[in-house]
Protein backbone atom coordinates (compact mmCIF):
# COMPACT_ATOMS: atom_id res chain seq x y z
CA UNK A 1 0.00 0.00 0.00
CA UNK A 2 0.75 3.56 -0.43
CA UNK A 3 1.69 6.05 2.32
CA UNK A 4 -1.02 6.98 4.82
CA UNK A 5 -2.13 10.18 3.93
CA UNK A 6 -5.47 10.38 6.36
CA UNK A 7 -6.79 9.83 9.81
CA UNK A 8 -10.37 10.46 11.36
CA UNK A 9 -12.97 8.46 13.87
CA UNK A 10 -15.46 6.36 12.47
CA UNK A 11 -19.34 6.72 11.91
CA UNK A 12 -21.19 5.21 14.94
CA UNK A 13 -22.49 2.43 12.34
CA UNK A 14 -19.40 1.86 11.33
CA UNK A 15 -17.61 1.64 14.87
CA UNK A 16 -20.87 -1.09 15.54
CA UNK A 17 -20.32 -3.11 12.70
CA UNK A 18 -16.28 -3.07 13.09
CA UNK A 19 -17.11 -4.15 16.48
CA UNK A 20 -19.32 -7.09 15.11
CA UNK A 21 -16.93 -7.78 12.54
CA UNK A 22 -14.34 -8.30 14.73
CA UNK A 23 -16.14 -10.94 17.13
CA UNK A 24 -18.13 -12.58 14.77
CA UNK A 25 -17.22 -14.73 11.57
CA UNK A 26 -15.43 -13.53 8.44
CA UNK A 27 -18.58 -13.07 6.20
CA UNK A 28 -20.02 -10.57 8.67
CA UNK A 29 -21.01 -7.44 6.55
CA UNK A 30 -19.73 -8.71 3.72
CA UNK A 31 -21.67 -8.07 0.16
CA UNK A 32 -21.41 -9.87 -2.87
CA UNK A 33 -22.79 -8.79 -6.17
CA UNK A 34 -23.03 -10.87 -9.05
CA UNK A 35 -24.29 -10.06 -13.00
CA UNK A 36 -24.10 -11.96 -16.70
CA UNK A 37 -22.28 -9.62 -18.44
CA UNK A 38 -23.02 -10.72 -22.45
CA UNK A 39 -21.03 -8.95 -25.16
CA UNK A 40 -17.39 -8.34 -25.35
CA UNK A 41 -15.89 -7.33 -22.51
CA UNK A 42 -11.97 -6.16 -22.78
CA UNK A 43 -10.51 -7.08 -19.24
CA UNK A 44 -7.40 -4.38 -19.92
CA UNK A 45 -9.51 -1.06 -19.50
CA UNK A 46 -12.00 -2.77 -17.43
CA UNK A 47 -9.11 -3.32 -14.76
CA UNK A 48 -8.13 0.34 -15.26
CA UNK A 49 -11.30 1.77 -14.87
CA UNK A 50 -11.70 -0.27 -11.51
CA UNK A 51 -8.48 1.47 -10.03
CA UNK A 52 -9.10 4.83 -11.70
CA UNK A 53 -12.58 4.71 -9.53
CA UNK A 54 -10.99 3.59 -6.49
CA UNK A 55 -8.30 6.10 -7.03
CA UNK A 56 -11.32 9.07 -6.74
CA UNK A 57 -12.83 7.47 -3.64
CA UNK A 58 -11.13 7.90 -0.36
CA UNK A 59 -13.18 5.40 1.18
CA UNK A 60 -12.24 2.71 -1.42
CA UNK A 61 -8.34 3.50 -0.22
CA UNK A 62 -9.33 3.55 3.56
CA UNK A 63 -8.60 0.34 6.00
CA UNK A 64 -9.20 0.20 9.90
CA UNK A 65 -7.39 0.84 12.99
CA UNK A 66 -8.49 -0.02 15.98
CA UNK A 67 -5.18 -1.73 18.23
CA UNK A 68 -3.51 0.63 20.65
CA UNK A 69 -6.10 4.13 19.90
CA UNK A 70 -8.39 5.63 22.32
CA UNK A 71 -10.78 5.08 19.31
CA UNK A 72 -11.14 3.12 16.03
CA UNK A 73 -9.73 4.99 13.45
CA UNK A 74 -10.26 5.24 9.14
CA UNK A 75 -7.18 5.11 7.60
CA UNK A 76 -6.82 6.40 4.26
CA UNK A 77 -3.82 5.16 2.06
CA UNK A 78 -2.30 7.41 -1.13
CA UNK A 79 -2.77 4.14 -3.48
CA UNK A 80 -3.53 0.59 -3.05
CA UNK A 81 -2.94 -2.42 -5.02
CA UNK A 82 -6.04 -3.38 -6.70
CA UNK A 83 -6.02 -6.69 -9.75
CA UNK A 84 -9.29 -8.38 -11.08
CA UNK A 85 -8.81 -11.67 -10.49
CA UNK A 86 -9.74 -14.27 -13.38
CA UNK A 87 -11.26 -17.60 -13.90
CA UNK A 88 -12.49 -19.66 -17.20
CA UNK A 89 -15.17 -22.29 -16.16
CA UNK A 90 -16.16 -22.31 -20.36
CA UNK A 91 -15.61 -25.84 -20.59
CA UNK A 92 -18.55 -26.86 -17.73
CA UNK A 93 -21.65 -27.25 -17.91
CA UNK A 94 -24.15 -24.74 -16.78
CA UNK A 95 -25.12 -27.43 -13.53
CA UNK A 96 -21.15 -27.05 -13.19
CA UNK A 97 -21.05 -23.56 -13.09
CA UNK A 98 -24.17 -22.96 -10.79
CA UNK A 99 -22.31 -25.47 -8.49
CA UNK A 100 -18.62 -24.03 -8.92
CA UNK A 101 -20.25 -20.18 -8.11
CA UNK A 102 -22.11 -21.39 -5.18
CA UNK A 103 -18.85 -23.24 -3.38
CA UNK A 104 -16.49 -20.21 -4.66
CA UNK A 105 -19.34 -17.79 -3.26
CA UNK A 106 -19.07 -19.51 -0.12
CA UNK A 107 -14.97 -19.82 0.07
CA UNK A 108 -15.05 -15.91 -0.31
CA UNK A 109 -17.70 -15.18 2.57
CA UNK A 110 -15.39 -17.75 4.14
CA UNK A 111 -11.79 -15.70 3.57
CA UNK A 112 -13.43 -12.46 4.68
CA UNK A 113 -11.04 -9.46 4.81
CA UNK A 114 -8.38 -8.29 6.93
CA UNK A 115 -10.19 -5.30 7.96
CA UNK A 116 -6.88 -3.41 8.53
CA UNK A 117 -5.75 -3.81 4.61
CA UNK A 118 -6.99 -1.98 2.14
CA UNK A 119 -9.04 -1.86 -0.38
CA UNK A 120 -11.63 -4.01 1.40
CA UNK A 121 -13.18 -4.76 -1.71
CA UNK A 122 -12.39 -7.95 -5.01
CA UNK A 123 -13.50 -8.13 -7.96
CA UNK A 124 -13.42 -11.50 -10.24
CA UNK A 125 -14.49 -12.00 -13.73
CA UNK A 126 -15.25 -15.93 -14.57
CA UNK A 127 -15.79 -16.84 -18.50
CA UNK A 128 -18.83 -18.98 -18.55
CA UNK A 129 -18.81 -19.08 -22.64
CA UNK A 130 -17.98 -17.28 -26.20
CA UNK A 131 -19.08 -13.46 -24.90
CA UNK A 132 -20.28 -14.52 -21.73
CA UNK A 133 -18.90 -13.77 -18.23
CA UNK A 134 -19.84 -13.42 -14.50
CA UNK A 135 -18.54 -10.15 -12.30
CA UNK A 136 -18.26 -11.19 -8.77
CA UNK A 137 -17.80 -7.75 -6.89
CA UNK A 138 -17.07 -8.24 -2.75
CA UNK A 139 -16.77 -5.61 -0.69
CA UNK A 140 -17.12 -5.15 3.41
CA UNK A 141 -20.04 -2.99 4.31
CA UNK A 142 -17.66 -1.04 6.42
CA UNK A 143 -17.30 1.39 2.98
CA UNK A 144 -20.16 1.44 1.11
CA UNK A 145 -24.12 1.12 1.20
CA UNK A 146 -27.03 0.60 -1.25
CA UNK A 147 -26.72 4.07 -2.29
CA UNK A 148 -23.01 4.29 -3.30
CA UNK A 149 -22.53 0.67 -4.46
CA UNK A 150 -24.45 2.00 -8.23
CA UNK A 151 -22.13 5.22 -8.16
CA UNK A 152 -19.27 3.28 -8.03
CA UNK A 153 -20.14 0.74 -10.51
CA UNK A 154 -21.63 3.51 -12.61
CA UNK A 155 -18.27 5.64 -12.70
CA UNK A 156 -16.70 2.24 -13.56
CA UNK A 157 -18.92 1.83 -16.72
CA UNK A 158 -17.98 5.70 -17.74
CA UNK A 159 -14.53 5.14 -17.35
CA UNK A 160 -14.45 1.57 -18.97
CA UNK A 161 -16.19 3.43 -22.34
CA UNK A 162 -13.72 5.79 -22.46
CA UNK A 163 -10.60 4.12 -22.09
CA UNK A 164 -12.00 1.11 -24.90
CA UNK A 165 -12.35 4.38 -27.42
CA UNK A 166 -8.86 5.84 -26.32
CA UNK A 167 -10.77 9.24 -24.47
CA UNK A 168 -9.77 10.33 -21.31
CA UNK A 169 -12.77 11.15 -18.65
CA UNK A 170 -12.86 13.94 -16.08
CA UNK A 171 -15.66 13.43 -13.78
CA UNK A 172 -15.90 16.58 -10.68
CA UNK A 173 -13.94 15.77 -8.08
CA UNK A 174 -15.49 13.09 -5.33
CA UNK A 175 -16.25 15.19 -1.88
CA UNK A 176 -14.40 12.46 0.35
CA UNK A 177 -16.36 10.22 3.25
CA UNK A 178 -14.27 12.32 5.77
CA UNK A 179 -16.86 15.45 4.93
CA UNK A 180 -19.56 13.47 6.31
CA UNK A 181 -17.69 12.37 9.34
CA UNK A 182 -17.04 15.92 9.82
CA UNK A 183 -20.72 16.86 9.39
CA UNK A 184 -21.67 13.95 12.44
CA UNK A 185 -19.51 15.89 14.81
CA UNK A 186 -21.11 19.17 14.18
CA UNK A 187 -24.61 17.40 15.20
CA UNK A 188 -26.14 18.96 18.09
CA UNK A 189 -27.16 15.14 20.07
CA UNK A 190 -28.89 17.50 23.14
CA UNK A 191 -31.70 17.97 19.87
CA UNK A 192 -31.55 14.48 18.73
CA UNK A 193 -32.34 13.13 22.39
CA UNK A 194 -34.97 15.44 22.89
CA UNK A 195 -36.66 14.22 19.29
CA UNK A 196 -35.67 10.17 20.14
CA UNK A 197 -37.16 10.55 23.71
CA UNK A 198 -40.80 12.00 22.62
CA UNK A 199 -41.06 10.46 19.54
CA UNK A 200 -40.76 6.51 20.95
CA UNK A 201 -41.98 7.44 24.41
CA UNK A 202 -42.47 4.95 27.13
CA UNK A 203 -40.96 1.79 25.67
CA UNK A 204 -39.72 -1.42 27.46
CA UNK A 205 -39.99 -4.28 25.06
CA UNK A 206 -40.39 -4.27 21.25
CA UNK A 207 -43.22 -5.53 19.19
CA UNK A 208 -43.41 -8.75 19.39
CA UNK A 209 -43.45 -11.25 16.35
CA UNK A 210 -46.61 -13.52 17.07
CA UNK A 211 -45.52 -16.08 14.46
CA UNK A 212 -42.39 -16.89 15.65
CA UNK A 213 -41.85 -20.58 16.26
CA UNK A 214 -42.05 -21.04 20.24
CA UNK A 215 -40.76 -24.28 19.74
CA UNK A 216 -37.99 -23.52 17.59
CA UNK A 217 -36.91 -20.52 19.90
CA UNK A 218 -36.99 -22.74 23.28
CA UNK A 219 -35.40 -25.76 21.66
CA UNK A 220 -31.98 -24.60 21.69
CA UNK A 221 -29.43 -24.41 18.58
CA UNK A 222 -26.25 -23.33 20.10
CA UNK A 223 -23.38 -24.40 18.41
CA UNK A 224 -25.11 -24.76 14.96
CA UNK A 225 -24.34 -22.35 11.98
CA UNK A 226 -27.01 -19.46 11.66
CA UNK A 227 -29.27 -19.98 8.24
CA UNK A 228 -31.14 -17.42 6.61
CA UNK A 229 -34.08 -18.27 4.61
CA UNK A 230 -35.60 -16.42 1.59
CA UNK A 231 -39.28 -15.93 0.44
CA UNK A 232 -40.67 -14.00 -2.22
CA UNK A 233 -43.83 -13.14 -3.51
CA UNK A 234 -44.88 -10.67 -6.35
CA UNK A 235 -47.86 -8.64 -6.92
CA UNK A 236 -49.26 -8.49 -10.12
CA UNK A 237 -48.34 -5.76 -12.60
CA UNK A 238 -52.04 -4.51 -12.75
CA UNK A 239 -51.98 -4.25 -8.96
CA UNK A 240 -48.19 -2.78 -9.07
CA UNK A 241 -49.55 -0.16 -11.48
CA UNK A 242 -52.03 0.42 -8.99
CA UNK A 243 -49.78 1.06 -6.20
CA UNK A 244 -47.64 3.68 -8.16
CA UNK A 245 -50.83 6.04 -9.22
CA UNK A 246 -52.49 5.61 -5.51
CA UNK A 247 -48.68 7.06 -4.33
CA UNK A 248 -48.94 10.09 -7.09
CA UNK A 249 -52.43 10.83 -6.26
CA UNK A 250 -52.02 11.10 -2.46
CA UNK A 251 -48.57 12.56 -2.67
CA UNK A 252 -46.75 9.69 -0.95
CA UNK A 253 -43.88 7.63 -1.98
CA UNK A 254 -44.70 3.95 -2.08
CA UNK A 255 -41.87 2.94 0.31
CA UNK A 256 -44.62 4.50 2.60
CA UNK A 257 -47.20 2.86 1.22
CA UNK A 258 -45.63 -1.23 1.75
CA UNK A 259 -44.16 0.02 4.69
CA UNK A 260 -47.68 1.19 6.12
CA UNK A 261 -49.04 -2.20 5.06
CA UNK A 262 -46.39 -3.78 7.40
CA UNK A 263 -47.42 -1.76 10.17
CA UNK A 264 -50.75 -2.60 10.37
CA UNK A 265 -50.10 -6.37 9.04
CA UNK A 266 -47.84 -6.48 12.47
CA UNK A 267 -50.33 -4.36 14.55
CA UNK A 268 -53.32 -6.87 13.74
CA UNK A 269 -50.93 -10.02 14.79
CA UNK A 270 -49.62 -8.70 17.81
CA UNK A 271 -52.67 -7.09 18.79
CA UNK A 272 -50.70 -3.66 20.12
CA UNK A 273 -51.86 -0.02 18.87
CA UNK A 274 -48.13 0.94 18.63
CA UNK A 275 -45.98 -0.45 16.90
CA UNK A 276 -42.12 -0.18 16.56
CA UNK A 277 -40.15 -1.91 13.55
CA UNK A 278 -36.77 -0.90 11.97
CA UNK A 279 -36.42 1.08 9.22
CA UNK A 280 -33.20 1.51 7.06
CA UNK A 281 -32.87 5.16 5.35
CA UNK A 282 -30.24 7.02 3.48
CA UNK A 283 -28.66 8.94 5.76
CA UNK A 284 -27.59 11.34 3.53
CA UNK A 285 -27.90 14.99 4.92
CA UNK A 286 -29.83 17.35 2.83
CA UNK A 287 -27.86 20.11 3.99
CA UNK A 288 -24.96 18.25 3.45
CA UNK A 289 -24.02 19.57 -0.04
CA UNK A 290 -23.12 17.34 -3.01
CA UNK A 291 -23.79 14.64 -0.66
CA UNK A 292 -25.84 12.84 -3.44
CA UNK A 293 -22.83 11.61 -4.95
CA UNK A 294 -20.29 10.65 -2.17
CA UNK A 295 -19.39 7.49 -2.04
CA UNK A 296 -19.34 5.71 1.63
CA UNK A 297 -21.18 4.05 4.05
CA UNK A 298 -24.45 6.66 4.57
CA UNK A 299 -27.00 3.85 5.78
CA UNK A 300 -28.45 3.83 9.16
CA UNK A 301 -31.03 1.49 10.29
CA UNK A 302 -33.24 3.12 13.03
CA UNK A 303 -36.86 2.50 14.70
CA UNK A 304 -39.99 3.61 13.60
CA UNK A 305 -43.05 4.08 15.69
CA UNK A 306 -46.45 3.52 13.63
CA UNK A 307 -49.93 4.23 15.95
CA UNK A 308 -53.05 2.42 14.31
CA UNK A 309 -55.97 4.60 14.04
CA UNK A 310 -58.18 2.36 13.63
CA UNK A 311 -61.37 4.69 12.11
CA UNK A 312 -58.76 6.58 10.08
CA UNK A 313 -58.67 6.40 6.18
CA UNK A 314 -55.48 4.90 4.86
CA UNK A 315 -55.11 7.51 2.24
CA UNK A 316 -54.96 10.15 5.60
CA UNK A 317 -52.81 7.81 7.49
CA UNK A 318 -50.65 7.12 4.77
CA UNK A 319 -49.81 10.68 4.94
CA UNK A 320 -49.90 11.22 8.65
CA UNK A 321 -46.98 8.33 8.23
CA UNK A 322 -44.66 9.73 5.46
CA UNK A 323 -44.73 13.10 7.53
CA UNK A 324 -43.84 11.20 10.30
CA UNK A 325 -40.84 9.52 8.46
CA UNK A 326 -39.60 13.32 7.15
CA UNK A 327 -39.34 13.97 11.27
CA UNK A 328 -37.36 11.21 11.76
CA UNK A 329 -34.78 11.57 8.69
CA UNK A 330 -34.12 14.85 10.38
CA UNK A 331 -31.99 12.58 12.82
CA UNK A 332 -31.30 9.72 11.21
CA UNK A 333 -27.40 9.99 12.11
CA UNK A 334 -27.95 8.81 15.66
CA UNK A 335 -26.39 5.87 17.10
CA UNK A 336 -28.92 3.56 17.59
CA UNK A 337 -26.66 2.80 20.75
CA UNK A 338 -27.80 6.50 22.10
CA UNK A 339 -31.41 5.99 20.93
CA UNK A 340 -31.87 2.50 23.46
CA UNK A 341 -30.07 4.05 26.02
CA UNK A 342 -32.73 6.79 26.18
CA UNK A 343 -35.63 4.33 26.14
CA UNK A 344 -36.36 1.80 28.73
CA UNK A 345 -35.70 -1.04 26.91
CA UNK A 346 -32.68 -3.33 28.22
CA UNK A 347 -29.52 -3.02 27.01
CA UNK A 348 -29.03 -6.69 25.15
CA UNK A 349 -32.93 -6.46 24.12
CA UNK A 350 -33.46 -4.80 20.92
CA UNK A 351 -35.39 -2.38 20.17
CA UNK A 352 -37.24 -3.92 17.00
CA UNK A 353 -37.30 -7.46 15.77
CA UNK A 354 -38.19 -6.66 12.32
CA UNK A 355 -36.82 -4.46 9.65
CA UNK A 356 -38.43 -2.91 7.00
CA UNK A 357 -36.11 -2.32 3.37
CA UNK A 358 -36.95 -0.36 0.33
CA UNK A 359 -34.43 -1.43 -1.89
CA UNK A 360 -33.16 -0.84 -5.69
CA UNK A 361 -31.35 -3.06 -7.81
CA UNK A 362 -27.24 -2.62 -6.93
CA UNK A 363 -26.54 -2.56 -10.80
CA UNK A 364 -28.88 -1.81 -13.72
CA UNK A 365 -28.92 -2.25 -17.30
CA UNK A 366 -26.81 -0.84 -20.02
CA UNK A 367 -26.19 0.28 -23.56
CA UNK A 368 -24.65 -2.46 -25.49
CA UNK A 369 -23.84 -0.18 -27.78
CA UNK A 370 -21.53 2.37 -25.12
CA UNK A 371 -19.98 -0.27 -23.56
CA UNK A 372 -20.18 -3.41 -25.81
CA UNK A 373 -21.88 -5.85 -23.58
CA UNK A 374 -24.83 -5.68 -21.26
CA UNK A 375 -25.88 -6.73 -18.02
CA UNK A 376 -28.23 -9.07 -16.80
CA UNK A 377 -29.01 -11.23 -13.96
CA UNK A 378 -27.55 -8.78 -11.19
CA UNK A 379 -28.13 -10.77 -7.58
CA UNK A 380 -27.27 -8.78 -3.97
CA UNK A 381 -26.08 -11.27 -1.39
CA UNK A 382 -25.88 -10.13 2.16
CA UNK A 383 -25.68 -11.02 5.54
CA UNK A 384 -28.58 -10.36 7.80
CA UNK A 385 -28.37 -10.33 11.74
CA UNK A 386 -31.72 -9.54 13.26
CA UNK A 387 -34.32 -11.85 13.18
CA UNK A 388 -36.78 -10.81 10.21
CA UNK A 389 -35.83 -8.24 7.02
CA UNK A 390 -38.99 -7.10 4.99
CA UNK A 391 -37.91 -5.48 1.81
CA UNK A 392 -39.62 -4.22 -0.92
CA UNK A 393 -38.32 -4.61 -4.36
CA UNK A 394 -39.57 -2.33 -7.36
CA UNK A 395 -40.28 -3.56 -10.48
CA UNK A 396 -42.55 -4.24 -13.08
CA UNK A 397 -44.42 -6.35 -10.35
CA UNK A 398 -43.43 -5.17 -7.58
CA UNK A 399 -41.81 -8.02 -5.13
CA UNK A 400 -41.89 -8.48 -1.25
CA UNK A 401 -39.00 -10.48 0.21
CA UNK A 402 -38.94 -11.83 3.66
CA UNK A 403 -35.31 -12.84 5.06
CA UNK A 404 -35.96 -14.97 8.29
CA UNK A 405 -33.73 -16.66 10.33
CA UNK A 406 -34.45 -20.39 10.52
CA UNK A 407 -34.01 -21.19 14.31
CA UNK A 408 -36.61 -18.53 15.31
CA UNK A 409 -39.50 -19.25 12.20
CA UNK A 410 -41.06 -21.78 10.07
CA UNK A 411 -41.00 -21.33 6.28
CA UNK A 412 -44.89 -21.85 6.44
CA UNK A 413 -45.38 -19.05 8.94
CA UNK A 414 -43.24 -16.93 6.51
CA UNK A 415 -44.97 -17.61 3.48
CA UNK A 416 -48.14 -17.26 5.12
CA UNK A 417 -47.38 -14.03 6.30
CA UNK A 418 -46.32 -12.74 2.85
CA UNK A 419 -49.76 -13.66 1.38
CA UNK A 420 -51.64 -11.57 4.23
CA UNK A 421 -49.10 -8.40 3.05
CA UNK A 422 -50.24 -8.78 -0.36
CA UNK A 423 -53.69 -9.12 0.64
CA UNK A 424 -53.37 -6.02 2.39
CA UNK A 425 -51.87 -4.36 -0.53
CA UNK A 426 -54.40 -5.03 -2.57
CA UNK A 427 -57.28 -4.04 -0.58
CA UNK A 428 -55.31 -0.29 0.00
CA UNK A 429 -54.97 -0.39 -4.05
CA UNK A 430 -58.83 -1.61 -4.64
CA UNK A 431 -60.27 1.17 -2.23
CA UNK A 432 -58.00 3.87 -0.32
CA UNK A 433 -60.39 5.56 1.50
CA UNK A 434 -61.30 2.57 3.04
CA UNK A 435 -60.71 2.82 6.95
CA UNK A 436 -57.74 0.76 8.73
CA UNK A 437 -60.10 -1.04 10.80
CA UNK A 438 -62.22 -2.55 7.56
CA UNK A 439 -58.80 -4.16 6.08
CA UNK A 440 -59.79 -7.72 6.13
CA UNK A 441 -56.52 -10.11 6.39
CA UNK A 442 -59.19 -12.73 4.75
CA UNK A 443 -59.97 -13.35 0.81
CA UNK A 444 -63.78 -13.42 0.86
CA UNK A 445 -63.77 -17.13 0.27
CA UNK A 446 -61.63 -17.35 3.25
CA UNK A 447 -63.96 -15.04 5.07
CA UNK A 448 -66.76 -17.12 3.84
CA UNK A 449 -65.24 -20.87 5.36
CA UNK A 450 -64.35 -19.30 9.26
CA UNK A 451 -67.94 -17.52 9.45
CA UNK A 452 -70.09 -19.99 7.76
CA UNK A 453 -68.61 -23.42 6.39
CA UNK A 454 -66.60 -24.00 9.91
CA UNK A 455 -69.34 -23.00 11.74
CA UNK A 456 -71.89 -25.92 10.24
CA UNK A 457 -71.16 -27.64 13.21
CA UNK A 458 -75.52 -28.50 13.49
CA UNK A 459 -75.79 -32.22 14.83
CA UNK A 460 -78.61 -33.94 16.30
CA UNK A 461 -79.02 -35.25 19.77
CA UNK A 462 -81.73 -36.89 21.50
CA UNK A 463 -84.44 -34.95 22.04
CA UNK A 464 -86.21 -36.84 24.95
CA UNK A 465 -83.45 -36.48 27.33
CA UNK A 466 -82.08 -33.74 29.69
CA UNK A 467 -78.21 -32.39 28.92
CA UNK A 468 -77.26 -34.07 32.61
CA UNK A 469 -79.00 -36.95 31.54
CA UNK A 470 -76.74 -37.47 28.38
CA UNK A 471 -73.52 -36.18 30.53
CA UNK A 472 -74.28 -39.51 33.15
CA UNK A 473 -74.53 -41.56 29.83
CA UNK A 474 -71.38 -40.67 28.92
CA UNK A 475 -69.30 -40.60 32.03
CA UNK A 476 -70.90 -44.06 32.61
CA UNK A 477 -69.35 -45.31 28.64
CA UNK A 478 -65.87 -43.18 29.22
CA UNK A 479 -65.55 -42.54 32.74
CA UNK A 480 -61.54 -41.83 32.53
CA UNK A 481 -61.52 -39.56 29.48
CA UNK A 482 -60.60 -36.09 30.54
CA UNK A 483 -64.05 -33.65 30.83
CA UNK A 484 -63.01 -30.17 32.23
CA UNK A 485 -59.43 -28.59 32.30
CA UNK A 486 -58.41 -25.63 34.32
CA UNK A 487 -54.87 -24.63 34.50
CA UNK A 488 -53.05 -27.25 35.82
CA UNK A 489 -55.74 -29.12 37.20
CA UNK A 490 -57.99 -31.81 35.17
CA UNK A 491 -60.79 -33.78 36.03
CA UNK A 492 -62.25 -37.11 34.08
CA UNK A 493 -66.23 -37.95 33.37
CA UNK A 494 -66.49 -39.88 36.29
CA UNK A 495 -64.92 -37.34 38.81
CA UNK A 496 -67.05 -34.06 37.28
CA UNK A 497 -70.39 -37.10 37.35
CA UNK A 498 -69.43 -37.36 40.56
Amino acid sequence: MGDLTDLYTLTPLQEGMLFHSLYSEGSAYMIQTTAILTGELDIVPFEKAWKKVIQRHSILRTGFIWEETEKPLQAVFESVPFSIRQKDWSSYGSDEQESMLAAFLQNEKAAGFDLSEAPLMRVTIIKLGEAVHRLIWSFHHLLLDGWSSPIVFQEVLDFYEAYRQGKDLRLPQARPFKDYVSWLRRQDKTASEQFWREFLGPMENPTPIPFESHAKRTAGHEGLEKQIGEATRALTPQVTKALAKLARTNKVTVNTIVQGAWAILLSRLSGEENVVYGVTGSGRPSDLPGVEQMVGMFINTLPMKAKIEPEQSLADWFKALQEQQSKVRQYEYTSLVDIQGWTDVPRGTPLFESIFVFENYPLGEEDEKEVGFTISAVQHFQEVDNPLTVVGIPGDSFSIKMMYATDRFEQAAIERTLDQLALILEAIVDNPEQSLSALSLLRPEERQHLLVGLNDTATNYPSDKTVHQLFAETAARHPERIAAVAGDQQLTYAELEA
